[in-house]
């Protein structure tokens, strides 16, 4: 969909545990740039090159809820370095396949509980990208591959984002159905309609259901070559049937 939308069809998900019945505000969502001064004596006009990217989701404002291990006050209280966000950003409905969404894993700084218009809120401050989230992308902006639902294997198209090379993806995994593994991957097709075939080094290692809630961030090699469309994949071992998640692909060359 696109066009306009509101806050309320914003979604705050965060280390596999869905903030948005929690979350007033988030933001600035932000994407910055070190400006390199490049001028020498022979120019005629002073000349910059973009440097180092800088992502930061600002502040998560939320109304203080302390239900154990999942309420916001239960989640923020104590600050933590790279927490793996997803802000998905619906366009006047809930968010769906295709919408805009921010990812990134950024070291949160601080944590106060205060009263806001006679309301408990808590503030849960973020830095910048955290330095052992290890990414050689400066791309948090992407495209939503699977809203948060209860899904099994993926039979449906993806959408069409045009051709890239590299890129990265974060899944988000909130509950599961059964017991076992689970395996993401990214696929790519070169027609809509077409034979969709995992793309090389986008699939990620077995996850165990034991560890869920729980969320991660595969990146794809710079020179990995990704055909125009693309969807997510979830592969099952053991008894697991289905797993309740949402997906955000990143691509190195965006089509908007």
């Amino acid at each position: 969909m696109a066009g306009r939308t509101a806050p309320q069809w914003t979604r705050v998900y965060m280390d596999g545990y869905d903030l948005s019945g929690y979350a007033r505000t988030i933001g600035p969502l932000l994407v910055s740039y070190e400006s390199a001064d490049m001028t020498v004596m022979a120019d005629t006009v002073n000349s910059w090159v973009s440097n180092r990217a800088n992502f930061s989701i600002g502040t998560l404002n939320t109304i203080l809820d302390n239900t154990a291990t999942s309420g916001s006050h239960t989640l923020l209280k104590t600050p933590a370095l790279a927490r793996r966000m997803m802000v998905p950003l619906g366009i006047g409905a809930a968010p769906a396949l295709g919408d805009p969404t921010f990812c990134g894993a950024f070291d949160q700084t601080s944590y106060e509980g205060t009263e806001d218009a006679g309301a408990v809120v808590a503030n849960a401050n973020f830095g910048g990208w955290d330095k052992t989230a290890t990414l050689s992308y400066d791309i948090p902006w992407g495209w939503l591959l699977c809203p948060k639902n209860s899904v099994g294997v993926n039979a449906a198209n993806g959408i069409a984002q045009g051709s890239c090379t590299g890129g990265w993806f974060m899944y988000q995994l909130f509950s599961f159905t059964g017991a076992g593994t689970i395996t993401f991957s990214l696929q790519d097709s070169l027609l809509v309609g077409g034979a969709y075939a995992n793309v090389t080094d986008g699939v990620t290692g077995a996850i165990s259901t034991a560890n869920i809630p729980s969320c991660g961030i595969w990146a794809l090699p710079r020179a990995q070559a990704v055909r125009a469309f693309v969807r997510y994949q979830v592969a099952f071992g053991g008894a697991t049937t289905a797993v309740n998640m949402a997906f955000a692909w990143m691509p190195n060359v965006h089509a908007y």
